[in-house]
């Protein structure tokens, strides 16, 4: 199953479409068990993914591509993506390349949380919702929108608005 092992590759393409060149990310060293999800890439071209290698949560990650290494961005005993049998997970989001900021929900201990992930600083920053059950987030202009629930707010869709995405 996907959420026990699986791989993520990259396939580069030629002008003729051709695929030329295949490489392993993730899940390719059988000395390390993960299941690698969510890929994304930055307008940068940065390729970011959820995996659980080392610390057995499922983290935020970065592909080095000039020397084919995975690099935590942050690590926090938290899953920050949920099971593999959900289809439709997006629990983070590239919020701004430029400040080099990432949204991300992540649950630790049974709550969910909202969070805004600086890739350079290596810091987290979390924001107040009222909710305990996030389940997707997705950006916007200037804005999140999250889609979350808790024991007195039904399953809904709020807008998270930041002044410093500017």
């Amino acid at each position: 199953m996907p959420w026990d092992r699986s791989q993520l590759w990259v396939g580069y393409i030629s002008e003729n479409g051709d695929v030329y060149k295949r490489v392993c990310v993730a899940g390719g060293d059988p000395t390390i068990i993960e299941s690698p999800t969510e890929p994304k890439w930055s307008s940068e071209g940065e390729l970011f993914f959820v995996t659980d290698r080392n610390l057995g949560f499922w983290n935020l990650h970065k592909w080095v591509e000039s020397d084919n290494t995975v690099l935590p961005l942050y690590s926090l005993d938290a899953e920050f993506t949920r099971p593999s049998w959900v289809f439709g997970i997006n629990s983070y989001e590239i919020i701004n390349d430029q400040k080099n900021l990432i949204a991300c929900s992540y649950k630790q201990k049974g709550k969910s949380y909202l969070g805004v992930l600086d890739k350079n600083k290596n810091t987290l920053s979390v924001i107040q919702t009222p909710f305990t059950d996030l389940t997707n987030i997705t950006c916007g202009v200037h804005c999140l929108y999250v889609e979350g629930a808790s024991a007195v707010h039904p399953l809904s869709i709020a807008k998270v608005e930041f002044y410093y995405f500017n």
